[in-house]
């Protein structure tokens, strides 16, 4: 089983001026804080699961709008907002992240950036509406836990797809045999 990194501040703010940058370079639609905090979930998870451990070792815990970095607003306000990061006005109430230097890429392994740009590039056409409904609220971290509290980075490992019928039917066989205990595991 993998085992995460500690979070680390500095990586978080890399990633997110990344992702940032990313955003606005490849025109992506719902190009807002929102969308950028559940790009920034799905690169820590997706890293999680595919290279045994997160980018930024950062915590996302359950809100409204899916899975949730705590420390997005915190980081974003250590860089500064005149030659760093902003969050300027968007569109509605939206606030558009905007990275006003380029990220320091030599934080990351080259695997952890490609991973990024996949992640990133893979849900470009995807509104934040969408992105939120579709993936944030199906993960199967994010509905196991209570509201406000931390989603798993082990969740990556719960399929979403039902069993298979063969094996429904093997369980209830064994469980009207009464040998369901029998089972070792």
């Amino acid at each position: 089983m993998p085992g995460n990194r500690p979070y680390s501040g500095e990586r978080f703010r890399e990633l997110l001026l990344y992702i940032a940058e990313r955003m606005e370079q490849t025109g992506h639609v719902g190009r807002g804080r929102i969308k950028l905090a559940k790009l920034l979930w799905l690169c820590d998870f997706e890293a999680y699961l595919k290279l045994g451990r997160s980018i930024t070792g950062a915590q996302y815990h359950k809100d409204n709008l899916g899975p949730s970095p705590r420390a997005e607003l915190l980081e974003a306000r250590t860089l500064n907002p005149a030659t760093e990061f902003a969050y300027e006005p968007g569109f509605d109430k939206q606030k558009l992240p905007v990275a006003k230097r380029p990220p320091h890429l030599a934080l990351f392994e080259q695997r952890e950036i490609s991973l990024a740009a996949e992640v990133v590039d893979r849900y470009r056409q995807w509104t934040t509406d969408r992105l939120v409904h579709q993936i944030a609220h199906e993960h199967p971290g994010f509905k196991t836990v209570g509201f406000g509290k931390p989603v798993p980075y082990e969740s990556v490992f719960v399929s979403t797809d039902p069993p298979p019928d063969r094996a429904v039917q093997r369980g209830r066989e064994l469980v009207s045999d009464g040998r369901w205990g029998d089972i070792p595991f």
